[in-house]
Formats: C-alpha cells, structure tokens, sequence
C-alpha cells in the first residue's frame, strides 16, 4: 500500500474467509532490514470483527513493512498463528 504525505490510508487485514481470529497483532519492521520499528503516532487498529487498521495522517518516516497475524484456535483446541 503506498500514501503521499498528509493523507490517510488504510492497511487490509485479511483472513481466509471463515476464520476469525480472537487476537490480531500488527506488526512494522523496516523495509531495508528485520528491524522492528514503533508504529506512527496516528496509527489506529480497527475495533470490532475488522482486522484492519489505518494511518489517519501519514508522515515522512512512517515507511516500512506493516504486517498483521491472528491467533485462532483449532477445531481440537490447539493455538494456531
């Protein structure tokens, strides 16, 4: 997903349909490396059944690699990533 400075985007989190996960995790690290970055100030996760999550304002520096994971758990009880 790409965004010009000062606008707003939003970031997709998609499951494959009929999995719901309980818990999603969002996660930044940098394009260039495995670093972990901390999120931008404006950033928001999605309340509710929506995984997503959206940058409200986008700033020079806010680039990297944000990715999303859910836990769920398994038809015989078992956590699964």
């Amino acid at each position: 997903v790409y965004a010009s400075v000062g606008s707003s985007v939003s970031l997709p989190c998609v499951f494959t349909d009929g999995l719901i996960p309980n818990t999603v995790i969002w996660n930044r690290t940098s394009t260039n490396s495995n670093a972990w970055l901390p999120f931008p100030a404006s950033f928001e996760e999605s309340a509710g059944p929506s995984a997503s999550a959206a940058i409200q304002r986008v700033e020079d520096g806010d680039q990297g690699m944000y990715t999303c994971s859910g836990m769920m758990r398994g038809l015989n009880g078992e956590r699964i990533k």
